[in-house]
């Protein structure tokens, strides 16, 4: 028998009680959520920020946030994906009030991807990360969102502020450009080079 999406579970309605622990101010409660999430939340800051150092300073602040919000998990869905959405949202703010990089020179600051990279990406001339960072900001958080963090367009959407049309052009374009830099790069033999 499937169980569908939305309905409690046991683990669903331990994460529930635990955020409303959270939420009433148990201390205890709070550092075990955010141990349970850490995981979720430096992945989103990792994806998000272009050095370790902002990773860090993101998934802080983005831990803080999803504390705050504890007392809105519904347990509609799993605790992990509110979470990411939550991160994700405020790295987003985070990038935003310190700004980025306009010149998206290669940086051995880099946090490292957290997790293994897809067959084939190596075989690509050049890490991902530099294709990404030559991507103008907008497009690489969408791009991001979509397809490393696995984001609906809706929730793209609504963690950027940008309407539904306007987050799909911003991957497509994003998608698009990438593809383009690799062409280029198999077509001129570049092997290794930096962004």
């Amino acid at each position: 028998m499937r169980v569908p999406q939305n309905a409690p579970t046991p683990d669903r309605d331990a994460e529930l009680a635990l955020c409303e622990r959270v939420a009433k101010g148990d201390r205890a409660a709070a550092e075990a959520l955010a141990r349970q999430l850490m995981p979720v939340v430096r992945h989103a800051a990792r994806r998000l920020t272009r050095t370790a150092s902002d990773a860090q300073d993101a998934t802080q602040v983005a831990t803080l946030e999803i504390l705050r919000s504890a007392g809105h998990y519904a347990a509609r869905g799993s605790l992990n994906g509110w979470a990411s959405r939550i991160a994700a949202r405020s790295v987003v703010r985070w990038n935003a009030r310190h700004g980025t990089p306009t010149m998206h020179e290669h940086n051995p600051d880099r946090a490292p991807s957290a997790t293994p990279p897809t067959p084939g990406f190596e075989a690509l001339p050049r890490p991902l990360e530099a294709y990404l960072e030559g991507l103008p900001e907008p497009q690489r958080t969408a791009l991001v969102l979509r397809h490393s963090l696995g984001h609906t367009i809706p929730e793209i959407a609504e963690v950027t502020g940008a309407p539904v049309p306007t987050v799909r052009s911003r991957i497509d374009k994003a998608m698009t450009r990438v593809r383009a830099a690799i062409r280029r790069d198999v077509q001129l033999g570049t092997k290794g080079a930096s962004a």
